[in-house]
């Protein structure tokens, strides 16, 4: 199946876009994604350099290394990378940028598409980590082919990838603690020969759908490369490790459930699983010492009627979960309540940040609903049952140690107080709570008082330990990956 919106590459082997971990899902609408270092080879990069990072996307990012501030651009001024891509439907263009800003004198760069105006300055605060920014938008495009065109400002201002979307689709990066990541089997990237494969829906899958080979008694025994029913799905590691791969199925009938699968390109084998008509994680294999760097899993039609709802990989030798899981602080929803509660980043807090109350001398002791300083996260407690809510905080002293929380249609405003030895879970709640949607809110007490995660389960499960090796941040997509929208910018990933 081709992508609905194309990326005209200066590479176009298929290794280029199997590692793309944050490339586009089918599911979303004329949107596509290419690497910073992928800049046309017409591109007038140099001064630009294309420097490593772990947690680059591909691995690697462009900069501007070393010179002065530019302050005007033209399309021949030095340094610029240029992107070509074909915008297949008249719309609102809308490109986002993954960057990091390590500080306020180098967060700038010269950027637009050419065709639709001038060179714009785009500029975000100092953020010492990788994110997605909103970085040019054009209504009323006409479709055809375009440019973007990326030129320097400030030194150190660093590129990791670019998504362009038609829609109101968003980039988003995956934020998690387990060293395990799920991933629904309809988000699969966009490249592969994916028909005859088909989505369809039903209320016990994780996310309501599944993937699965409709008909009645049909068998593919072709495993070549021209094979078609392929799914692929990327992930990161930033160190070698055994990775256990499983998969959530249903598979009601012995002529129903079987289907290939395999790791970066190897020979295929096949999944030869019996769980009656209901589903169920199923391990599938282990494969043995992966090496660091990113990866790609892929799954082939064998047997049609067997349906597949998601994949779980992890390196901790961890069973896939539905009942517990953990939700970085910073991935808070959208809120007019929210400020000024603001992310920061520290090297101590899970996945590098974690929320605060940027001020000093400040409290706020009676909490109410109409207070600002609010952080809020959707909870899905998946059965009625008694759920503990742990809370992973930093409260430094006895002046910053207060703060305020409720889980909104189970009970009112609790405060929680009390100096901690750094980081450090503790337990909110360990109550019986029906099964349902819930709002979780966070409410500012005492500036000082970090606030890194949340950890909820109904299985006694501990919170996962805070590991700076593993699978890498982002691992896995986001589901829908890896789009959300400005309403909603995405939260945790949630199996």
């Amino acid at each position: 199946m081709s992508p609905p919106f194309s990326i005209l590459r200066r590479d176009t082997t298929p290794t280029a876009w199997i590692i793309l971990w944050f490339l586009t899902a089918a599911s979303a609408p004329c949107q596509s994604y290419v690497e910073a270092e992928d800049y046309d080879a017409a591109s007038p990069f140099a001064p630009l350099v294309v420097q490593t990072d772990a947690l680059a996307s591909g691995g690697e990012y462009i900069m501007y290394g070393s010179g002065s501030v530019v302050t005007t651009m033209t399309a021949a001024t030095a340094g610029q990378a240029w992107y070509s891509f074909e915008v297949p439907a008249d719309g609102t263009l809308t490109i986002w940028a993954r960057t990091i800003f390590i500080d306020n004198s180098a967060n700038s760069a010269w950027v637009k598409v050419d065709g639709l105006g001038d060179y714009q300055q785009f500029t975000y605060a100092e953020n010492s980590r990788w994110g997605w920014r909103r970085c040019l938008t054009y209504p009323n495009v006409t479709a055809g082919t375009y440019r973007l065109m990326v030129g320097r400002r400030e030194t150190e201002a660093r590129f990791d990838a670019f998504y362009m979307t038609m829609g109101d689709e968003r980039p988003i990066e995956c934020k998690g603690l387990t060293p395990g990541q799920s991933i629904e089997a309809e988000a699969f990237l966009v490249g592969a020969a994916f028909s005859p494969l088909a989505i369809q829906g039903d209320p016990e899958a994780l996310g309501g759908s599944y993937v699965v080979w409709p008909g009645s008694g049909g068998v593919n025994n072709d495993t070549s490369d021209a094979a078609t029913g392929r799914a692929r799905y990327g992930f990161g590691l930033l160190e070698s490790a055994d990775v256990d791969l499983w998969a959530r199925v249903n598979a009601p009938l012995i002529d129903d459930n079987e289907f290939y699968y395999r790791l970066d390109g190897a020979a295929f084998s096949i999944a030869d699983v019996e769980t009656g008509a209901t589903w169920n994680w199923v391990k599938l294999t282990t494969f043995a010492a992966v090496s660091p760097g990113l990866h790609y899993l892929e799954i082939l039609r064998r047997e049609d009627g067997v349906a597949i709802d998601a994949l779980y990989v992890c390196n901790d030798g961890s069973a896939p979960y539905t009942r517990h899981f953990a939700i970085q602080a910073e991935a808070y929803e959208n809120s007019a309540q929210r400020a000024p509660l603001a992310p920061a980043a520290e090297l101590e807090a899970s996945c590098g940040g974690f929320v605060s109350w940027p001020t000093t001398g400040n409290s706020d002791a009676t909490p109410d609903d109409t207070d600002p300083g609010q952080a809020h996260y959707t909870l899905t407690l998946v059965k009625t049952g008694v759920w503990r809510i742990q809370a992973r905080v930093n409260q430094p002293s006895a002046d910053d140690d207060l703060f305020h929380w409720k889980l909104e249609g189970h009970n009112g405003w609790q405060s929680v107080s009390g100096v901690t030895a750094g980081y450090e879970w503790i337990t909110l709640m360990d109550e019986t709570v029906t099964a349902g949607s819930y709002t979780f809110k966070f409410l500012k007490g005492d500036d000082g008082m970090k606030f890194d995660a949340l950890f909820i389960c109904n299985d006694a499960s501990a919170p996962p330990s805070v590991a700076t090796t593993g699978l890498a941040p982002g691992a896995f997509f986001v589901v829908p990956p890896p789009v959300g929208n400005d309403a909603n910018p995405g939260t945790a990933s949630l199996p």
